[in-house]
């Protein structure tokens, strides 16, 4: 049998502090009195195991333990759209009032200021009115002017929406940031489309 160290009656230590290099076992209560913040995500949050042992596990771990929904990067968020190309074939989405598309983004009705950093997280743009002629549409994100990266999206019928996921570095934004959506029906030929923007919001 290992030797071991019994203490009775409380263990009181000032100074430097106790060091162990090997394990502790306690069989009362635990009281820490105060103890140092990491300054830095660490991802290390300590449990009990079925043995008794103080282990740790990750965030990833516990929301998996306790039966949680992750919220994969921030609040969701959906605006729903309407683009009318009777006018113009290409142009920026207006955010409301209006369904017809603007010829200029980052201003006017083709402006969305963002409340809050985050990203496009996925499209559902449906043709609302008869697409005999069924082609691609051309989308993208406009950040403060800028384009980001274009979408080639595959229509269908009328009334079928097409998700697509736009995943998250590419079009991401941060807050106060002057959002524009760029549409293009190409050779459909419904000039009406119902389009919703799912954004991806930091609490």
């Amino acid at each position: 049998m290992s030797n071991k160290f019994v203490i009775k009656n409380g263990l009181v230590v000032n100074g430097g502090g106790l060091q162990l290099s090997g394990s502790l076992d306690i069989t009362g209560s635990l009281n820490i009195s105060n103890v140092v913040n990491a300054g830095t995500d660490t991802d290390k949050f300590l449990v009990l195991d079925s043995t008794g042992n103080v282990d740790f596990r990750t965030g990833n771990n516990v929301i998996s333990d306790i039966g949680a929904t992750p919220n994969n990067g921030g609040v969701i968020t959906p605006i729903q759209l309407y683009a009318d190309c009777k006018s113009l074939t290409s142009g920026n989405v207006p955010w409301n009032v209006l369904s017809d598309l603007q010829p200029s983004a980052n201003q006017g009705y083709a402006v969305w200021i963002a409340p809050a950093a985050g990203h496009l997280y996925e499209s559902d743009i449906s043709p609302e009115q008869t697409n005999t002629v069924q082609a691609n549409v051309l989308a993208d994100l406009i950040i403060n002017g800028s384009p980001t990266s274009q979408k080639t999206i595959t229509m269908g019928a009328a009334g079928n929406a097409v998700n697509t996921s736009w995943g998250v570095g590419t079009y991401t934004f941060s807050k106060g940031d002057r959002l524009s959506f760029n549409f293009n029906k190409q050779s459909n030929t419904s000039d009406l489309y119902a389009i919703q923007l799912t954004f991806r919001l930091d609490n």
